[in-house]
């Protein structure tokens, strides 16, 4: 349990999770659609299909594993497929969308909750440590491709470090 004044671990682990949302937000900014769909690595990885799929994590973690809810379900290749009528700008807003959900859903548990898993159960607490490295993972892939595109080195925005 967190000291008195002290931040809360809820706290502290949704400060981290946000930074790295920032970071895979960021790495999509600036970019023209081709560049942001451009794939540079044999599994047609792009900076756009990263970020769709982010979403669709984020509602897979939270959505269906800590709420419970029964969502449609999509095959991984859609889960990356940028379609034609998507934009940059429409998928950070259903990210953006999906994020606020999934913050939602967390200041209505608490971390030692457990959930439903498989045949199993799993602490709230290990879902979102987990979300923060798979969205750190991700954001590191970005990282290398928009290096690829344009040469943009960092991992977080600028105004956007979990430390800070």
């Amino acid at each position: 349990m967190a000291e008195s004044g002290s931040e809360s671990e809820q706290h502290l682990l949704n400060r981290y999770l946000d930074a790295y949302r920032g970071a895979i937000k960021w790495k999509v900014q600036g970019l023209t659609r081709d560049e942001a769909t451009r794939s540079m690595v044999p599994s047609g990885t792009s900076l756009l299909g990263i970020l769709k799929h982010m979403a669709y994590v984020e509602q897979g973690w939270f959505q269906e594993v800590v709420a419970g809810r029964v969502l449609e379900s999509v095959s991984t290749e859609e889960e990356f497929a940028v379609r034609d009528d998507e934009t940059i700008d429409g998928l950070i807003a259903s990210f953006d969308a999906t994020c606020e959900t999934s913050r939602e859903i967390l200041a209505e548990r608490r971390l030692d909750e457990m959930v439903r898993f498989h045949d199993g159960e799993l602490a709230i607490r290990d879902v979102v440590v987990h979300m923060i490295e798979e969205t750190a993972r991700h954001a590191g892939q970005m990282d290398i491709l928009r290096e690829q595109i344009d040469g943009q080195t960092g991992g977080f925005p600028p105004d956007g470090l979990p430390w800070s």
